[in-house]
């Protein structure tokens, strides 16, 4: 049997170190946001509506008929509610047992509410 002695001294220390960055990275990926990934829908007029969140923060915003600039996200409920700014007006996102719901509030007009599918 071919018995190979410890690693000692800088090997050692990196081997401990590149274990625990993998745990650390695994447990970060086990608790993503709940709404994690890419939403789609349409409202009850057909307009497509898509948001693409990561770690709780808008990548993008498709409203409109074009993806629109976003102001910072306000993660609430532990990351299954976001609301976020538009030039337009605000937004909220929230996680239901369906998928998601987006509300819309667009100056001078009523909020319109969409109900979003995980893409």
């Amino acid at each position: 049997m071919n018995a190979k002695p410890p690693i000692r001294g800088r090997r050692s220390a990196l081997a401990v170190f590149a274990t625990a960055f993998a745990a650390t990275v695994g447990f970060a990926h086990a608790a993503e946001s709940p709404l994690e990934g890419e939403w789609g829908g349409l409202d009850a007029r057909g307009a497509t509506a898509q948001v693409m969140v990561t770690s709780s923060k808008i990548l993008g915003f498709f409203w409109g008929g074009d993806y629109r600039e976003t102001g910072s996200a306000k993660v609430y409920d532990g990351g299954a509610r976001i609301e976020f700014t538009f030039a337009r007006g605000a937004a909220s996102l929230i996680k239901t047992a369906a998928g998601a719901r987006l509300t819309i509030r667009e100056v001078g007009r009523s909020p319109n509410p969409i109900d979003l599918k995980k893409d």
